[in-house]
């Protein structure tokens, strides 16, 4: 099943309208849960507001095209960068 988020942004890329990319962080790349799925963290957020209360949040997705925002603090207990 397609995520109508996901086709949203592939219609967009087809006619150029936007481009999507890794952010460039040290944090950003390809990480293994501890019950061997493998995500692709592609941004960090919140790293400026975290002074105002907003938790800094990795951007991940899965093999699956599954989508999903996590605290990096949660996402690093249970996941290594490989």
């Amino acid at each position: 099943m397609v995520n109508p988020f996901q086709t949203i942004i592939l219609t967009k890329l087809a006619i150029g309208t936007i481009k999507m990319r890794t952010q460039d962080h040290e944090l950003t790349g390809t990480y293994q849960h501890h019950s061997g799925t493998i995500y692709h963290v592609i941004a960090i957020t919140n790293e400026h507001a975290h002074q105002n209360g907003w938790e800094v949040d990795a951007g991940y997705f899965d093999d699956n095209s599954n989508w999903w925002s996590r605290p990096i603090e949660d996402f690093l207990k249970s996941c290594k960068k490989i």
